[in-house]
């Protein structure tokens, strides 16, 4: 499985404003910050699985479940929209009808679920043959994401910030204990 960003948020969860009232700064350090919490979204997305806010992904898999019973399951989460699946080969993109699957995009794991009486068709190719397109994220607003999120943003670039030598080629810092106490609700646990 290979996944692509093909859209990247237009907005973070969490604004330069609201760190610098944190911080009690002046404007002069935005850039840092807008950069700071643009890292401590993509630290938290890949600490929880999910996206934070709206953004788009291709993800590409080798081939359809071997059991036609059993879901394709999907690595992002929330999903607003799977956009459409296709098969590849060669330079074609083939979309695939939608009546042959369900989708399956509240649960904690997105699936496409396979229709009764349907069968997936062949992939043109043996490897990442297969693509999902999905629109996922909580939606496009800061207040579209859950707020022990929004505030993990914020005690991650304070303590980035605070520590001033976050950035040096020997920062061994762990992750503050805060931020992890609040990203655990929404980790995906893999029993």
């Amino acid at each position: 499985m290979l996944s692509v960003i093909t859209q990247s948020p237009q907005n973070e969860p969490v604004s330069v404003t609201e760190v610098r009232t944190d911080l009690r700064l002046d404007d002069s350090e935005d850039l840092l910050l807008a950069s700071l919490i643009t890292s401590a979204r993509m630290i938290i997305e890949a600490n929880t699985g999910s996206r934070l806010i709206t953004q788009k992904w291709d993800v590409m898999f080798d081939h359809w479940p071997t059991d036609a019973q059993k879901p394709l399951k999907l690595p992002h989460w929330p999903v607003q929209q799977v956009e459409g699946v296709y098969l590849l080969g060669g330079s074609e993109r083939t979309q695939i009808n939608s009546n042959l699957y369900e989708t399956v995009e509240k649960a904690r794991i997105p699936q496409l679920i396979l229709k009764s009486g349907q069968a997936w068709p062949t992939p043109k190719r043996t490897s990442l043959g297969i693509l999902v397109s999905l629109k996922v994220g909580f939606g496009d607003a800061a207040t579209d994401v859950p707020e022990p999120l929004r505030q993990a943003i914020r005690q991650l670039v304070s303590f980035w910030y605070e520590q001033g030598e976050w950035h040096g080629s020997n920062y061994t810092a762990k992750m503050p204990e805060i931020v992890n106490t609040l990203m655990s609700p929404y980790r995906n646990i893999h029993l």
